[in-house]
């Protein structure tokens, strides 16, 4: 497992304060900084361990969760009882769970790759500022007249007019109050 690999879902199991707990307090001797170093190297390879066991592989659960719902679907509708739809909305929350589960994981990875890549001149960081861009571009905003204004001139010109207005009222507002 890698050092900057740590999972916020491993928090909110019960069992990882004392993972944790018990993989740092392992006794090492030596330099301050080995026994850090130690320490850190232990925690990781114990809570890379622990989330195998804990929660199983992150790609591979929710295929078999898949297959799995696909039988108690069938099974389902062949045989309409409370116990079997109960048992097919357990699989669906946890097939639910896992796909957040996975959606943080691969939310990690595209940050830690943004991160090792940085600002080189890769087509990985020109998508990245590209779809920065979109995204905090203004496409439509609303006059002060309430009507949707779009284009960039325009938008601009809103927003120019809006800004001198609050400006002109401000300043309209400190007269009559002097």
């Amino acid at each position: 497992m890698d050092h900057s690999w740590f999972l916020n879902i491993w928090v909110d199991h019960e069992d990882y304060l004392t993972v944790m707990q018990e993989a740092w307090e392992s006794h090492q001797e030596g330099n301050p900084l080995h026994v850090l170093h130690q320490n850190l190297k232990l925690v990781c390879g114990t809570l890379s361990c622990w989330s195998r066991t804990a929660f199983g592989d992150f790609y591979e659960e929710p295929k078999r969760l898949e297959s799995l719902i696909k039988t108690l679907e069938q099974d389902f509708i062949n045989n309409n009882t409370p116990k079997n739809r109960m048992e097919l909305s357990r699989a669906k929350a946890e097939y639910t769970r896992f796909l957040k589960i996975q959606e943080k994981v691969l939310s990690k990875k595209a940050r830690v790759k943004s991160l090792e890549e940085g600002d080189t001149n890769s087509a990985f960081f020109h998508s990245v500022i590209k779809d920065k861009r979109k995204r905090l571009s203004i496409q439509k905003i609303k006059d002060q007249d309430g009507n949707w204004v779009e284009g960039t001139t325009q938008v601009v010109n809103a927003t120019v007019n809006f800004s001198l207005n609050s400006l002109k009222l401000k300043l309209l507002k400190k007269t009559v109050q002097s």
